[in-house]
């Protein structure tokens, strides 16, 4: 900050604020750590969580599950309905956004 003139009091003490600097970096360097550590274990936690679900889903992602239709009975249950939804919305949301 510039001084307007010799004579006024500055509004901001450089020496108060040049003490409290090594104190505010310091704090700044242990959040910036803090939040990337639970950053880490939130994607390490997402990580095993799609690797279990693939791991047990591998086996029932067959042809049929993505060509039929939504049924009562597991084994002949499949997502084209939804699969088809989801294009229908994109197909209308895409032109209006």
């Amino acid at each position: 900050m510039a001084e307007v003139n010799n004579n006024s009091k500055a509004l901001v003490d450089q020496n108060t604020v040049e003490k409290k600097l090594s104190g505010r970096l310091s704090i700044n360097k242990l959040n910036k750590w803090a939040f990337f550590a639970c950053t880490m274990i939130g994607l390490l936690v997402l990580a095993a969580l799609i690797i279990d679900t693939l791991i047990k889903g591998v086996g029932h992602l067959t042809p049929s599950f993505f060509t039929s239709f939504s049924s009562s009975t597991p084994s002949m249950a499949g997502i084209k309905g939804a699969l088809i939804g989801t294009v229908w919305l994109m197909i209308t949301i895409i032109p209006i956004s």
